[in-house]
């Protein structure tokens, strides 16, 4: 059975060798696959449906668009509603990270097939799974600090768990990473051509579940020689520092011109989102997926309010004039009393 196209979600039960695999296409191709709160609560019914269903042995998660995966949440709609209606998304957030919590302890295999642009709340609905495989056009990135908020969706926990501090640059610097890097940073299994998608699906469906990392293994290809790989000396010693202002001039101190473009690109980014994506990747290092993901859920309600997040969205998806004018405008500027006001932790999840 199938919802009608018209859904934002399309939700399928492929006969399998084991019963069933309930299959997960995002339809809102139109939006890039932007999650929506319909699409939250939708995925939400459906997976916990599904993991108490004993016909469904495993999920799989995909695209109905070749232009992505899914490009985020829709963050333009909170641009549209204005901070004063912020208090109304509340229930939106706790959905979403709720969910991505589930994903991450979800009783049966949880395959996510990312292709093209994988970003934002599309990784917290497929990092935080059982199985990633992504294909050779994977644009993948958690660009928040470049709209005034942080990595969320989990990131934090994630991306603090990538060594050698390679996740500390992930999420200061926003940049968007390819299928090598992708793996470098190992957020992906296995490199997939996306052209194989859907004969991976058949024979996911004829073998046995506790074949599927041989079916996997029989598909997957050798990434490109990543590119991270060869600046890792330099993110392992200037991403260890104390303070985002200290891996600037760490930055700054190095002969090299990746690094110098680094920085400029650094200076780009909202101040205040910057002390605050290494404040909360230093904090979820010493924390469980479902704590980091608490934490996010108040920091973000604070976050969305702030000057910054509403100038960056702005500046991105709403006029995009990419000038976005940061308020404190550096990050000199950004006080500790402002920090410790965002990083209060008053709302429950």
């Amino acid at each position: 059975m199938s919802t009608p196209p018209s859904k934002q979600v399309i939700f399928e039960e492929l006969p399998a060798k084991n019963g069933s695999i309930g299959k997960v296409v995002l339809n809102r191709s139109e939006a890039l696959n932007a999650l929506s709160p319909e699409m939250i609560i939708e995925l939400d019914d459906k997976l916990r449906s599904w993991a108490q269903d004993k016909n469904i042995c495993a999920v799989i998660m995909t695209s109905n668009c070749d232009k992505a995966f899914c490009a985020g949440g829709d963050i333009k709609h909170l641009y549209t509603v204005g901070p004063q209606a912020y208090i109304e998304d509340i229930p939106f957030f706790r959905y979403e990270y709720k969910l991505d919590g589930f994903i991450n302890k979800y009783p049966k295999p949880y395959i996510s097939l990312l292709n093209n642009i994988s970003m934002g709340g599309g990784l917290g609905i497929s990092i935080n799974g059982s199985i990633v495989v992504a294909a050779s056009n994977l644009k993948l990135a958690m660009p928040e600090t470049g709209i005034g908020l942080y990595p969320d969706t989990g990131a934090t926990y994630f991306l603090s768990q990538i060594p050698n501090n390679l996740g500390m640059y992930l999420g200061l610097t926003g940049r968007i990473i390819d299928i090598a890097d992708a793996m470098y940073c190992r957020l992906v299994d296995y490199h997939i051509p996306e052209e194989k998608f859907g004969s991976l699906i058949d024979d996911l469906c004829i073998y046995d579940v506790t074949d599927y990392k041989k079916v996997f293994e029989s598909y997957t290809q050798e990434p490109p020689p990543s590119e991270l790989a060869k600046k890792l000396d330099i993110i392992k010693l200037c991403f260890a520092q104390d303070t985002v202002i200290d891996i600037i001039d760490a930055l700054q101190n190095i002969d090299d011109e990746w690094a110098k473009a680094c920085v400029a690109h650094l200076l780009t980014r909202s101040p205040t989102s910057l002390v605050v994506t290494h404040k909360a990747l230093n904090m979820a290092k010493n924390m469980s997926l479902e704590e980091a993901l608490a934490m996010e859920f108040s920091l973000t309600l604070n976050i969305i309010q702030t000057h910054d997040f509403n100038e960056g969205v702005r500046a991105a998806l709403v006029d995009k004039d990419k000038k976005p004018q940061w308020s404190p405008a550096t990050l000199q500027g950004v006080s500790q009393e402002q920090i410790d006001k965002l990083f209060d932790m008053r709302w429950q999840i």
